[in-house]
């Protein structure tokens, strides 16, 4: 299947096509990013290095952690009518979007590859532009309703990956 073939039948898709869609995204990325993402924090951001004391191990438990979790918000959401389950989905969604733009902008400032770089420029950021954009066509949020869910899921992003690297120590037991 050629590229401009698929871009335009996800232009097409109908907002539940692409939540679905943002699954099979988010946990592409977070397989761009469990090889290396310990050791570039260790490299390059010293002061975080405590976070990623399992190393690879740990990245994986976490990525998984966070993948499940998203696609349960995803799941539980599916197709449901009302505001409710849009708001959340729209949230959780803005938390992948949000770690997504910080992996851009931390190439820009290091001037060097991040892991999860291509698949967050590639993929979450061009999916996010037709999320929002169909979130808004199709009238379950005001511009500025979404734009108070994409803050929140930039809230949420931080914590959840701490959560979820904690977790991944304790289960690791290399805490």
């Amino acid at each position: 299947m050629r590229i401009s073939v698929a871009i335009d039948a996800l232009r097409r898709a109908d907002l539940g096509t692409l939540q679905i869609a943002s699954v099979g995204a988010f946990a592409l990325h977070n397989c761009e990013e469990i090889p290396t993402l310990s050791d570039w924090i260790s490299q390059t951001v010293p002061s975080l290095g405590h976070l990623v004391t399992c190393g690879t191990r740990g990245i994986l438990i976490a990525a998984t952690l966070l993948t499940a979790c998203y696609a349960l918000a995803v799941f539980f959401t599916y197709r449901k009518s009302g505001t409710i389950p849009l708001v959340v989905f729209a949230t959780a969604y803005s938390a992948v979007f949000a770690n997504a733009i910080a992996h851009v902008a931390l190439a820009a400032v290091f001037w060097a590859y991040v892991p999860g770089l291509v698949t967050s420029a590639m993929l979450i950021v061009p999916l996010s532009v037709l999320i929002y954009r169909r979130i808004v066509q199709e009238r379950h949020l005001t511009a500025l309703g979404l734009a108070g869910v994409v803050v929140t899921g930039a809230a949420i992003v931080y914590p959840a990956s701490y959560g979820a690297l904690s977790v991944a120590g304790a289960l690791s037991r290399c805490t």
